[in-house]
């Protein structure tokens, strides 16, 4: 699937828009829960009729230029790059089908290295070419030191 832009639409729009419920000829789509993880949108959503309801994981890449909002619809199946998804949102929709499985521990490997325990003085890899460890020197915001320099580590780049 492509792009799906909205002149003159600020991104508040666009999420506003891709999480409202909607009912076109019997068919429901409803949003269980959503959350902002940097450019990109996570979604618990159910669709169908009643009585054939399925539940998925969405993820919707978005994107802003100067005039217009958009977004990029995905779901769990289509393997998303993207590996920021909430662990709760795993939870509330069940493997389907096996298909998204190795996606799924993606995510979990994704949460497990970023949400694990620092101390000052731990010495971390990073996914850097230019700086590839870190002595920690700080935890909140988290920072260390590189041959003598300071560096801010956002926790995505843990190795």
């Amino acid at each position: 699937m492509g792009w799906y832009y909205t002149h003159g639409a600020t991104l508040a729009d666009v999420i506003r828009e891709l999480t409202r419920e909607e009912t076109r000829d019997g068919f429901t789509i409803r949003t269980l829960a959503h959350a902002l993880r940097g450019p990109v949108l996570w979604t618990v959503q159910e669709s169908g009729e009643p009585g054939n309801v399925r539940r998925f994981v969405g993820c919707y890449l978005l994107r802003r230029t100067k005039h217009e909002a958009g977004y990029k619809p995905m779901d769990e199946s289509m393997g998303p790059v993207d590996v920021s998804c909430p662990l709760s949102f795993l939870d509330m929709v069940p493997d389907p089908g096996g298909y998204a499985t190795e996606w799924r521990a993606k995510v979990r490997a994704y949460h497990a290295r970023v949400n694990r325990k620092l101390r000052v003085g731990d010495v971390v890899k990073l996914r850097s070419r230019d700086v590839p460890e870190v002595t920690v020197t700080t935890l909140r915001p988290l920072r260390g030191v590189f041959h003598g320099v300071t560096y801010r580590v956002p926790r995505r780049l843990l190795a």
